[in-house]
């Protein structure tokens, strides 16, 4: 998909054509000839293969899911609740999962977001609400959790258990070595959002790959400054 969230497609595609989108300091890499290389393939493969649903520029998270679901599209990148989900929507086809396959070269790389629980410094209860998050991401509670809505194990404790050997979940697993977290940036926010915007006009036309990627460069450029 070329609508919100597009980095959570390209920075793999990055990764898979053996670059890299940032350094460890959040500097930007992703306007190299490899980043620009990752860009093409994925234009090619909406403009040229024309292996991409059309109006695909404007998908948002909702589009690509009501694709897979009517067997409009194949495959999309999605996460482990739509394990749940998919079986609740009673989906005429087995799903399946599949680890974020390597480049020509045999470069991979896949990245993982990080959620937070914050306790407020105005919370007239912090010592409680201290409680009641560690009761919440106890292993105990953190298996039940994954069990339930057939969510990806979050640590090893859970990962063992018999439940998560089964093959929809195996691709997690594989995934681990070569997964890479989000960049040490605090406003991230608007480098994400210029990878969406300047995606979407390579897509149409409007630029080539490695202006998009220029932009998106500058604008986590002025991000860690």
């Amino acid at each position: 998909k070329f609508g919100g969230g597009i980095d959570w497609e390209l920075v793999p595609l990055i990764f898979g054509a053996g670059g890299k989108p940032w350094d460890e300091n959040g500097a930007p890499m992703m306007n190299d000839a490899k980043g620009v290389a990752a860009l093409q393939y994925a234009l090619d493969l909406a403009n040229v293969h024309k292996v991409m649903p059309p109006g695909v520029a404007n998908f948002a998270y909702g589009e690509t899911d009501d694709a897979v679901k009517s067997g409009k599209l194949g495959m999309g990148a999605f996460g482990s609740w739509q394990i749940a989900n998919y079986r609740a929507a009673q989906v005429p086809f087995e799903l399946g999962i599949g680890a974020w396959p390597a480049g020509p070269d045999g470069s991979r790389g896949t990245w993982a977001g990080t959620g937070f629980y914050v306790v407020m410094n105005t919370s007239p209860y912090p010592e409680e609400a201290v409680k009641l998050l560690q009761w919440i991401v106890s292993k105990d509670n953190a298996k039940r959790w994954a069990m339930e809505l057939d969510h990806e194990p979050i640590d090893s404790f859970t990962a063992a258990d018999e439940y998560f050997q089964k093959p929809i979940f195996q691709a997690f697993a594989e995934s681990v070595p070569f997964t890479n977290n989000q960049p040490p940036v605090p406003r991230y926010n608007s480098v994400s959002r210029a990878m969406d915007e300047n995606a979407q006009k390579a897509l149409l036309g409007e630029m080539t790959a490695e202006q998009a990627m220029n932009a998106i460069a500058d604008e986590m450029t002025k991000a860690i400054s």
